[in-house]
């Protein structure tokens, strides 16, 4: 490894809510899921994050990515 690092990436709040929203369909059926929330808690979440698809807000959002540089030996 010749670099491991944490960069911190400033995500726009419409874009966090549209890729959050994106995970919707995939677990809102899940077990992990329906045992601790009703289906009308995830459609207010899915309300909630509509909305913020259409924030203006930029700044409350900070990512932390990690990016590894390998390099190949031998």
């Amino acid at each position: 490894v010749r670099s491991c690092d944490l960069v911190r990436l400033a995500v726009p709040t419409a874009e966090a809510a549209a890729m959050y929203a994106l995970n919707l369909p995939t677990w809102r059926d899940d077990d992990a899921v329906t045992s601790r929330w009703t289906p009308e808690e995830v459609d207010s979440l899915a309300r909630e994050l509509d909305g913020l698809r259409h924030s203006p807000v930029t700044g409350e959002i900070t990512w932390g990515l990690r990016q590894v540089v390998a390099e190949r030996t031998g």
